[in-house]
């Protein structure tokens, strides 16, 4: 068995549910045990409802915010950019309540606006979870763990890097 370094994104508030279930799964396989190994991301446009319909305790990932306050000002920018590209987003979208009102444009338009930020937290979640693979303490807390269950251990746990 090997395991690999894991950096696990949810996109949304489905992103966010699906998330949220491999890390009950991986909460419930470790015994509570939080390793260096994985990463959840959660990107979320409605981060005041993303914790709702969560399990206690098991729900670590806090999301990051990617809502665009002025939605205007976003689509002048994207079209400045894109220009034709960005056509598929409606000019003069107007989004009501929480997040991107449950309009797939809306969604589209945050995530792109926030593009920069969201790459370099997924580029620091890549380095941590390479780091951690490489490190002696992962291999031998993995050890401890699978040895608590009455597992096989094995010096290979992780990948050659």
């Amino acid at each position: 068995m090997i395991l690999h370094p894991t950096v696990v994104i949810g996109l949304g508030s489905t992103g966010k549910q699906v998330v949220a279930g491999v890390e009950k799964y991986l909460y419930e396989v470790l015994n509570g045990e939080s390793l260096d190994l994985f990463r959840f991301l959660v990107f979320e446009t409605a981060v005041n409802q993303a914790e709702q319909n969560v399990v206690p305790g098991i729900w670590r990932t806090k999301p990051v915010d990617i809502k665009v306050q002025d939605v205007g000002h976003a689509f002048h920018n994207m079209t400045t950019v894109l220009k034709d590209d960005f056509a598929w987003c409606p000019a003069g979208m107007h989004i009501d309540g929480p997040g991107a009102g449950n309009k797939r444009a809306g969604g589209r338009l945050m995530l792109l606006s926030n593009m920069a930020r969201i790459a370099t937290i997924i580029s620091s979640a890549i380095s941590e979870v390479q780091s951690a693979a490489v490190d002696d303490k992962t291999a031998s807390r993995l050890n401890q763990l699978l040895m608590q269950r009455s597992a096989r251990t094995s010096q290979d746990l992780l990948p050659a890097v």
